[in-house]
């Protein structure tokens, strides 16, 4: 069977609020073959509800696009074209290799409409919870009339060619504790056809901006400094470093003063 295996159990420290997460099928029958560009209507796309937070892997079971001489592994699904602008999230998990993504997005009638290419995506490193990754984000406003969107995953061969240089985790570990990073050289990550995918697509209909974002008012300010030092000490103190180091990150966004400070202090009364 040639589907897209999505994986239910989507953390929601990832995921954020659930949004309907969907089982992905895009099984063939038994006779399909690769398809070219030109047939891409061909492939079947189940459709995806909005919002929509989907985890899958792509591997040598899904469908296959060929490209010149070049046949890859892809994914594609379907989403509605009238409910305005579409934002996507798209990450492409990082181990020895990944996946270097491409997002195609095609009308029901197999037309381009827009291409978002491997190069946009940018390297993160891993971080509490999340994994060395690819990050692409955009927001594509399809045109009037478009009931049903098509969208394709995939990678050429300039991108195969190519490779992501990951952080050393112990570097990383130093970065987060204020420490001088080790003189160790960093893993490389092949690209490959094959990877894991985590995908959030959401309807911009309706959604406003807020004024202020991460601000801390001068009336709550000695409030939050004195939570968090007090949190980031105690998390520390129970051994519980994710937390701790998710309390930093807050703090630093919100402004508040001495936390890092207090964190390595932390670290190093234990």
């Amino acid at each position: 069977m040639k589907k897209i295996v999505l994986m239910v159990a989507l953390s929601s420290a990832l995921a954020g609020c659930a949004s309907n997460v969907q089982v992905l099928d895009t099984s063939a029958a038994e006779d399909f073959s690769a398809v070219t560009i030109e047939q891409i209507s061909q492939l079947k796309s189940q459709n995806v509800a909005l919002p929509a937070n989907l985890e899958f892997v792509i591997n040598d079971q899904s469908p296959q696009l060929q490209q010149d001489s070049l046949t890859t592994n892809v994914a594609s699904f379907s989403v509605p074209g009238n409910r305005g602008a579409l934002k996507f999230e798209i990450t492409s998990v990082a181990t020895q290799t990944v996946y270097s993504p491409n997002v195609a997005i095609y009308s029901s009638t197999g037309e381009l409409l827009f291409n978002y290419d491997a190069d946009e995506f940018k390297y993160e490193y891993a971080k509490l919870i999340y994994p060395d990754r690819l990050e692409g984000e955009f927001i594509f406003s399809p045109p009037a009339g478009q009931e049903q969107l098509q969208v394709l995953i995939y990678t050429t061969a300039k991108d195969l060619a190519e490779t992501t240089e990951l952080l050393h985790p112990a570097k990383a570990f130093a970065r987060s504790t204020g420490k001088v990073e080790p003189e160790i050289p960093n893993p490389i990550a092949a690209h490959t056809d094959t990877g894991e995918f985590k995908i959030e697509i959401t309807s911009q209909l309706g959604v406003t901006q807020p004024v202020e974002e991460n601000v801390v008012r001068a009336d709550q300010a000695g409030d939050s400094t004195t939570y968090y030092h007090s949190a980031i000490r105690q998390a520390v103190a129970d051994n519980n470093m994710p937390k701790a180091l998710a309390l930093l990150e807050e703090a630093q966004e919100l402004g508040v003063k001495d936390a890092k400070k207090v964190y390595i202090e932390a670290l190093e009364a234990r």
